[in-house]
């Protein structure tokens, strides 16, 4: 049985049907379909870390002004 992300309701569905799998289900997939990981691959997200952190920072408020 082949499994997909279903975006529309957040979670994996089965393919030919979109009924949704159990978490053992995902589980016993994972084990038995693993990933092959190659170092020096590029990340399969388009995302970037961001250039700087800021350390040390308890919280921030933002505050706006209403007229």
């Amino acid at each position: 049985m082949a499994i997909k992300y279903n975006d529309t309701i957040g979670r994996f569905v089965n393919e030919s049907d979109d009924v949704p799998v159990s978490q053992d289900f995902l589980k016993l997939y994972a084990i038995t379909n693993p990933m092959e990981i190659k170092v020096g691959e590029p990340k399969l997200t388009k995302s970037k870390a961001p250039a700087k952190m800021v350390e040390g920072v308890e919280s921030i408020t933002i505050k706006e002004r209403i007229k």
